[in-house]
């Protein structure tokens, strides 16, 4: 397979560097795959939360965003700079694979586009290596531009992100309405790649909204583990991160109102 194309990204955040460390790898392995499954994402759906439950159980698998630049330039430095899309990907299943055979990524539609560079039979080889699909993504399109747009303000990412350099607190509430339709346009596009592009390739997959997850928890995780076939019988892991905000708060409600004024006039 082809080459990965290098980050822009000049330094990987600590937090990257622990989620590709060898202390978060399965022990006993290598374990042989039986079962590989990919989750089908956009920004601010839930899946980095829905992910953290799979590896939680201890036998899903840990689908982390091994594709997205911060945590392939970290995975890099593990690798010693090795960057051949079929070394990185048998790099991962050897180290990422479950003991009952369940290896798991998760891939935001810009970076699986990113990643080919246009290369559809890359593309589609890489992808029909997957036996299990699940598509998240979120119904409150205006939310989720929203949450992106706080989250590319403040740069925070995530509920781990708090405290650290680089963070803009005060950035996160500022009202720009022409960034965040940019953000609305994005992730509009990039779920809609996603339904096309299942619908080309005709495949069938799992679909998980954020709002049914943040609403039953335990229902929408066990739906899933069932999905996947996986042999946990436990109590489902609680939330590692803590839920995004909740849905309409004032931005949301500006920025409503900015669409009504300009919809009507």
């Amino acid at each position: 397979m082809g080459l990965i194309p290098e980050s822009n990204v000049k330094d990987a955040v600590n937090k990257y560097d622990q989620y590709l460390s060898s202390a978060r790898d399965f022990q006993g392995g290598p374990h042989q795959v039986k079962t590989r499954y990919i989750l089908c994402t956009s920004p601010r759906v839930g899946s980095t939360v829905l992910g953290q439950m799979l590896t939680d159980t201890g036998c899903a698998g840990d689908p982390l965003e091994y594709f997205n630049p911060r945590y392939f330039q970290a995975l890099q430095k593990r690798m010693n700079g090795g960057n051949t899309l079929s070394g990185v990907l048998s790099f991962l299943e050897k180290h990422r694979t479950s003991s009952n055979g369940l290896f798991g990524v998760q891939i935001h539609w810009s970076h699986f586009n990113r990643l080919f560079q246009g290369k559809a039979d890359l593309r589609d080889g890489f992808f029909d290596c997957y036996d299990k699909i699940v598509f998240v993504r979120r119904r409150n399109r205006i939310e989720q531009a929203i949450s992106l747009y706080r989250a590319a303000r403040s740069n925070l990412w995530s509920s781990l992100d708090e405290g650290r350099e680089g963070a803009r607190h005060h950035d996160e509430n500022t009202f720009d309405p022409v960034d965040i339709i940019r953000f609305l346009h994005s992730v509009s596009l990039q779920d809609q790649g996603w339904l096309d592009y299942f619908k080309r390739r005709q495949k069938e997959y799992l679909t998980v909204y954020y709002e049914d997850l943040m609403k039953d928890w335990d229902g929408k995780s066990q739906e899933v583990i069932d999905y996947l076939a996986t042999p946990y019988t436990l109590p489902i892991p609680k939330k590692a991160l803590r839920q995004q905000r909740p849905e309409e708060d004032a931005l949301a409600s500006e920025f409503r109102n900015y669409l009504g004024c300009h919809l009507s006039s």
